[in-house]
């Protein structure tokens, strides 16, 4: 079993979280652009819930946009996890195409 809210704060820890959006069945939850304190603390409190997230089907889903990357929801052979992506810079952009 996991705690929705102890891994959003381990998966952000260290970095600053721009907004996110995550989903369990039909319960969504937001934490908007240009958040507050007050929305950061209602948004922590309703992730303060267990599910599983070993084997079996996928229960979270979402996204967390950060000032460096984002964060999405995977599932593979039946296991759940965040996945980190760097931003990738301006320079690396131009040099690929």
């Amino acid at each position: 079993m996991e705690n929705a809210k102890e891994e959003f704060l381990n998966v952000t820890k260290n970095e600053i979280v721009i907004c996110a959006n995550i989903r369990r069945g039909g319960d969504v939850y937001t934490l908007p652009k240009g958040y507050n304190d007050e929305d950061l603390i209602l948004f922590l409190n309703n992730l303060d819930f267990e599910y599983d997230n070993g084997y079996g089907s996928q229960e979270l889903y979402g996204m967390i946009l950060l000032k460096k990357g984002w964060i999405d929801r995977y599932e593979y052979d039946g296991s759940e996890y965040w996945y980190y992506h760097i931003r990738p810079s301006v320079k690396y952009v131009m040099e690929s195409v």
